[in-house]
């Protein structure tokens, strides 16, 4: 049982930006239904006759393509059961089913007796469908419009169009962007509506050349399966993009930009290698760039976290910088998690900030032989437990299913902050993803295996079911020391999920150890 993102660029949990538990954005919010439609390997409308469990079913997996982010709250894979209405591709007959997950942020909510619209993939090696989240799933009318333009797309007797859409990093469409088409004796233009979206519909199949003109310096940030060529030609005052595309009775052409602003007077770099002789392992971890400012409240919010430009043997090179002061600083919120096993340090290897040296770049400059000497990790200890019920027996999840597990920091007196990176890279680099070393987990007879950071405490939260409304939860208070860690209990003991800000006030007031 598998759920796979098939663009395999976006964290499948985003720490910085999103709830840990709505945490389900989508890559491109504005596809069109026939992009949709050529995309999907079956298309149909059906009542959700029955839904069953496919824990336990090895080869079933869901390819979650267009998901940008996603997290779980300990779920699975169901089977949904259809009665097919309309059978517009890739199915055929009375019935069909296919594969969607259930205990994450992304779930539809797909009940029994609904309606829907299903742009469904099928797997190369098991021929089994899958759905979910960004791809057009939902709910329909009976008489929704929508049954008509895919009846025609089904038919191939739709409009040929070359349609597109614009936005500027991923959220906001790109309103008034110009859009020009040429070929086939064509040439049109356009600009891009409130979404950032164009459309052209043209005479007759055959290659076209589109140019779309957005009033800014831009770049685009490309995921996996966009590999479409687009020449970029930036200005100060605009960016050009070209492509060639095609209008096919068979399929719908359309092309998303998801832009973002770049400084052409950025030129600088800085490069160099963190000495890292202190650290037992290397997992993936994620420097930032900050201009030096006065104070480091003003420094760390002038940061830039850098993603790329990092290698195993800890050398880098970070670009793309103006002239300025800037220092280099390593878990700039200070905060201890699976990419950053240490304390909050500067440039040359100093966790006071008065003692950061500044990097000084002019315009263009290449600074290099920079040397960071990285600070060693605080240590990981292994703590094992069980969750229990309230009467005393030992915990055991029903057959398909697996409780949730978090973990949240606690220092007396301060709001429990979420320990959202649970686990670490390894083996990455040179091509590779790498080894993902997991933190934090609980198994479906509640046996609990943590790896946490020596010196501090955490509250340890375990809910019996996370996909539902109807869920009891656990919490304890674990304190991590050099010595081996006594067996953690979880007693399932309150109704309803887990709030980690009233426990934490329950151990302040010295209700609870």
């Amino acid at each position: 049982m598998k759920l796979f993102l098939q663009t395999g660029t976006l964290l499948f949990f985003c720490a910085s930006f999103f709830n840990p538990v709505n945490a389900c954005t989508c890559l491109d919010y504005g596809v069109p239904t026939c992009s949709l439609f050529s995309r999907a390997n079956a298309v149909f409308v059906g009542k959700v006759e029955r839904i069953t469990s496919a824990m336990g079913d090895k080869e079933a997996d869901v390819q979650l393509g267009g998901v940008g982010s996603i997290s779980s709250r300990g779920g699975g894979l169901i089977w949904v059961h259809f009665t097919l209405e309309h059978a517009f591709k890739g199915v055929s007959g009375k019935t069909a089913k296919a594969l969607t997950y259930t205990g994450t942020s992304c779930d539809l909510g797909v009940k029994e007796g609904q309606r829907w619209l299903i742009f469904a993939h099928r797997d190369t090696d098991t021929s089994n469908l899958s759905f979910g989240a960004c791809n057009g799933n939902g709910a329909i009318e009976k008489n929704s419009p929508l049954i008509a333009e895919l009846e025609k797309l089904s038919k191939h007797t739709g409009p040929l169009s070359i349609r597109g859409r614009v936005a500027e990093e991923r959220y906001r469409g790109v309103d008034g962007a110009r859009a020009v088409i040429t070929g086939n004796g064509l040439n049109l233009e356009t600009v891009t509506d409130n979404d950032g979206s164009y459309s052209f519909e043209v005479p007759k199949s055959g290659p076209y050349t589109v140019r779309v003109i957005v009033p800014f310096s831009a770049s685009l940030l490309r995921f996996r399966g966009d590999d479409r060529p687009i020449d970029e030609k930036a200005e100060d005052t605009q960016t050009v993009f070209e492509y060639s595309a095609t209008a096919s009775r068979e399929a719908c052409d359309y092309q998303y930009f998801n832009t973002f602003k770049i400084d052409l007077k950025a030129t600088a770099s800085i490069a160099g290698v963190f000495l890292l002789d202190n650290w037992k392992y290397v997992p993936k971890f994620y420097p930032s760039v900050c201009r030096l400012m006065p104070t480091e409240k003003e420094t760390l919010e002038q940061c830039r976290t850098e993603f790329y430009g990092l290698n195993p043997d800890g050398t880098f090179k970070f670009e793309g910088l103006r002239e300025g002061n800037y220092t280099i600083v390593m878990n700039d919120d200070d905060f201890l998690d699976g990419s950053s096993p240490f304390p909050r340090h500067y440039y040359p290897g100093v966790r006071d900030f008065s003692k950061a040296e500044p990097i000084v770049l002019e315009q263009g400059e290449e600074k290099t032989q920079i040397r960071f000497k990285a600070l060693p990790m605080i240590p990981l200890r292994a703590v094992s437990g069980q969750v229990f019920r309230k009467d005393g027996t030992p915990f055991l999840a029903p057959e398909g299913r697996k409780p949730y597990i978090r973990v949240h920091s606690y220092e007396q007196g301060k709001e429990p902050k979420f320990f959202f990176i649970h686990s670490y890279t390894l083996d990455w680099g040179k091509g590779k993803d790498g080894r993902e070393v997991e933190m934090v987990d609980v198994s479906p007879d509640g046996k609990i295996s943590l790896s946490l950071f020596e010196g501090h405490s955490y509250i340890v939260s375990v809910e019996t079911d996370p996909w539902g409304n109807r869920g009891e939860c656990g919490m304890a208070k674990v304190d991590i020391s050099s010595q081996p860690a006594n067996t953690l209990r979880i007693v399932i003991d309150r109704k309803g999920r887990c709030d980690e800000k009233a426990f934490a006030k329950e151990l302040d007031a010295g209700i609870r150890k």
